[in-house]
Formats: structure tokens, sequence, C-alpha cells
């Protein structure tokens, strides 16, 4: 782990939520209220939370988008409410002890202490797979699939005709004279 100054942990979240009702929506964080203790503000025009802790021990945050976005710490739970038919919540954190780190707004997210963290999606495809493998490993599995039912029902096939030639010789009759 690299530790920058104070600052043991860093944490970039983007959460997104859409319904077709509008309705509020919330991103809360609970922690035990005998230990902990919730400050909200606003710095450097960034909406933050902090959660101290015992021995000096802090989680700090800030919300890159906050616009329409209502703060509250009823009962000891942080609240981050927004209304709509959908809320995107973009939320650095800061874990460490001592200290607080301060924090400004960048094009893409929000640098702590000269950290840059970026509230922009990742993409999830491993680097070295190229997608022109992948539509090959998608043809072969098409085709894979194609030949394993081709076979089945050759094998039904087979079965039926069996099953069609012992019926014909039960159907024999017998005549008693």
């Amino acid at each position: 782990m690299i530790k920058r100054g104070n600052i043991d942990t860093i944490i970039a979240i983007q959460d997104q939520f859409v319904n077709n009702l509008s309705h509020f929506w919330h991103w809360q964080l609970s922690p035990d209220p005998g230990e902990t203790n919730i400050t909200l503000g606003n710095g450097n025009n960034v909406s933050t939370f902090i959660i101290r802790g015992r021995n000096g021990s802090w989680l700090k945050g800030w919300l890159y988008n906050n616009q329409n976005a209502i703060y509250n710490n009823i009962d000891e739970v942080l609240r981050i409410i927004k209304y709509g038919f959908s809320a995107n919540f973009k939320i650095a954190m800061a874990l460490g002890m001592g200290t607080e780190p301060f924090a400004n707004r960048t094009a893409t997210g929000i640098n702590i202490d000269d950290c840059p963290t970026t509230t922009m999606v990742m993409s999830t495809i491993a680097p070295d797979i190229k997608k022109p493998s992948i539509v090959i490993i998608s043809i072969a599995s098409i085709l894979i699939g194609l030949a394993v039912l081709i076979i089945i029902g050759i094998l039904l096939r087979k079965r039926i005709r069996r099953n069609n030639r012992v019926s014909a010789m039960l159907k024999t009759k017998t005549n008693v004279s």
C-alpha cells in the first residue's frame, strides 16, 4: 500500500440508479453513533462529510456531483438525497488518521492532496484481449453449439426409428382355428 501523508486508503464510488417513477434516492452510511461523529460541510466548492472515530481516525468524503443533492445527518446516519427519475452519486473518500486532507474538483474527478481520483467509468475489458478475438470466440461457440444440437437430433431420430421397427413387429396377428 502506498501511503500519502495521513491517507491510508482512497475510495472512488459511482452509484447510478434509474426508475420509471420519480422518487427520493438515498445514499447513506450509518456508522456506530457511540464510536463516531459525523460533520457535514463544503470545501473548495465541493460538498464534504467527515466521520471521525477513535484515536484521530477519520473517513472524509467529497460529493463530485452535488447538484440537487441534500445532505443530512439525522440520528447519526449520513444521507445524501437526490430526487427524480434517476440519481448519479459520484463520491470520493479518503480514510486515515491525523490531519484530514484537502481536495478540489477537477474536470474528471477530485484531486485529494495531489492524488487525482476519477469519477469516469473505466473499461472492464482485459487489456490483452482484442475485440476480433472475442468475435472469433463467439462464432466458434455458436458453431460448437449447433454441432451438438445436430448430433442430438441424429441420435433422437435413430432412437425413434428403432422404436418404430419394434412396435411394427408387435402388431402381428395370430389366427387360432
